[in-house]
């Protein structure tokens, strides 16, 4: 069946008889609704992430280049020179200095050596261990895409099947009512319209049943990902507390 043959035939769903009941997809597509509202908040958030953690690995990096370089000096008129030298204050007077009142700690508190490499594997490990499982899950779901049209297409094709049946169907009950007899003409339709509507319910059934043992084994799947959510946090804590300590 073609493109206008569904039209026509989702057409005459809606518009038809009230008598025909067109076959059902509603599990699966009740499913899929869910689980693509769920998929964008997923995608929403798994971005979110990965802006985290580029953000933590930019700020590491720009806190070890800041702390590597010099720190500004205050300069004072050398009396033998007559120039400008700055004023050499000797480390443990400035970590003192840094220390008061601010009741963080020194600036040894930071492992400024360790900052790159921190940044490093804080960024592969929020990759592997979060936002891989993360991207996986959508991009299995997002290919049901075209799966849940083919679908569509294949109840159409199945539903036409149906309706064609019946309308020879109740032609033939005509025919036996007003007649005590049945033309072969249209018995041997019915027998071959019988045979093709048999291998459409086949098609059709094996499909839908395919789709929705996947489609529900990736929404079971879903709940597993709040472990991984839970695990970003945990690499950006990892990350910080390494950086401190």
């Amino acid at each position: 069946m073609g493109v206008f043959g569904r039209f026509r035939e989702k057409v005459s769903e809606v518009g038809g008889p009230g008598h025909f009941k067109a076959t059902s997809n509603d599990r699966v597509n009740l499913m899929y609704k869910e689980g693509c509202e769920f998929a964008r908040r997923l995608d929403k958030c798994a971005r979110q992430i990965k802006a985290v953690e580029s953000a933590t690995s930019a700020m590491l990096l720009t806190t070890e280049d800041t702390l590597s370089r010099p720190m500004p000096h205050v300069y004072q008129i050398d009396s033998e020179t007559n120039q400008a030298k700055p004023v050499v204050v000797p480390e443990a007077i400035q970590e003192s200095a840094a220390a008061v009142g601010t009741g963080i700690g020194s600036l040894h508190d930071v492992r400024v050596k360790e900052l790159r490499i921190i940044a490093q594997q804080q960024g592969q490990k929020m990759q592997a261990t979060v936002l891989n499982p993360l991207n996986q899950w959508l991009t299995v779901f997002t290919s049901f895409s075209s799966r849940i049209k083919a679908l569509e297409h294949r109840r159409l094709e199945f539903d036409a099947e149906r309706r064609g049946f019946n309308k020879l169907e109740l032609k033939r009950i005509r025919q036996q009512q007003a007649q005590d007899k049945v033309e072969p003409d249209l018995v041997a339709k019915l027998e071959a319209k019988d045979a093709s509507l048999t291998a459409k319910r086949n098609e059709y059934q094996a499909f839908e049943t395919e789709i929705f043992e996947s489609l529900a084994s990736l929404v079971k799947d879903a709940a597993s990902l709040r472990v991984y959510l839970a695990a970003a946090m945990r690499v950006e804590a990892e990350a910080f507390t390494r950086a401190t300590v």
